[in-house]
C-alpha cells in the first residue's frame, strides 16, 4: 500500500511541473516592439529642455546591447545621457541642455532591452527631431526680407509618405541653411514613376 501511495505522490508531482503541449504553445516568444515615441519622428520645435520617452507594447527591461543606445547630434556628435525603465516606457534624459536649431538622432539598437520572457528587441530603430528655435534670434530672422525669391519644382522618391509632420521637419531643416521655404502642392505623381510627392517651395 506505501508502494502505491509513494507512486501515485510522484506521478501527481511530475503531472504539476510537466508542461503539456498546450501550454507550450501559450508561452511568450514575441519580441518587444516600439508603439510611440516622445518626440515622434521627423517632430520640430521641440523643446531643448525635452526628454526623450520610448514606449514598447509590453514591459521590458534592460538587455545585453542597452549601452549601446545613441542620442546623436546632428548625426555625428554623441550626447550622454542616463536612461530609466518603467514597465513598458524607456526613459532618456540628457545630461545636458539639448541645444537650439538642432537636428538629434536616436538609435535602440536590437537587443538594447528585452520583454520578462526573455525576448529581445529584434531591431535596429531610429528617430529624428528638431529643437526649437532660439527665441532670442526668431524675431530677428522673421523679420528679414532681403535676398531673392525662387519659385523650384521638386520631384522626389521617398520611402514613406509626405505627412504635414515631415513637411514641416523639412522645412525647419532648410532653414537651417537659410532657406526659408514652403511646401506647395504636394500630390502623389503617377505609380510608374514611384515619386512620393511634388513640391514647390518659396
Amino acid at each position: 500500500m506505501r508502494k502505491i501511495i509513494s507512486l501515485l505522490c510522484i506521478i501527481l508531482v511530475l503531472a504539476a511541473v510537466m508542461t503539456t503541449p498546450a501550454e507550450a504553445a501559450k508561452k511568450d516568444t514575441k519580441a518587444p516592439v516600439i508603439t510611440k515615441t516622445d518626440p515622434v519622428d521627423y517632430a520640430t520645435d521641440i523643446m531643448i529642455e525635452s526628454t526623450i520617452i520610448i514606449r514598447f507594447n509590453e514591459a521590458v527591461q534592460k538587455g545585453k546591447n542597452i549601452a549601446k543606445i545613441s542620442l546623436k547630434e546632428n548625426e555625428t556628435k554623441s550626447i550622454e545621457f542616463t536612461y530609466e525603465i518603467t514597465g513598458q516606457f524607456l526613459k532618456l534624459t540628457p545630461k545636458t541642455q539639448l541645444k537650439y536649431d538642432t537636428l538629434y538622432t536616436v538609435t535602440i539598437p536590437a537587443s538594447a532591452v528585452k520583454d520578462k520572457a526573455g525576448n529581445n528587441f529584434a531591431a535596429t530603430y531610429s528617430f529624428n527631431f528638431l529643437t526649437e528655435t532660439d527665441p532670442s534670434k526668431a524675431s530677428t530672422e522673421t523679420a528679414s526680407t532681403d535676398g531673392i525669391t525662387y519659385s523650384i519644382e521638386i520631384e522626389a522618391t521617398m520611402q514613406e509618405a509626405l505627412t504635414p509632420t515631415k513637411i514641416a521637419y523639412f522645412e525647419q531643416m532648410l532653414q537651417k541653411f537659410g532657406i526659408n521655404a514652403t511646401f506647395k502642392n504636394v500630390s502623389i505623381a503617377d505609380q510608374e514613376d514611384q515619386s512620393a510627392g511634388d513640391t514647390t517651395s518659396n
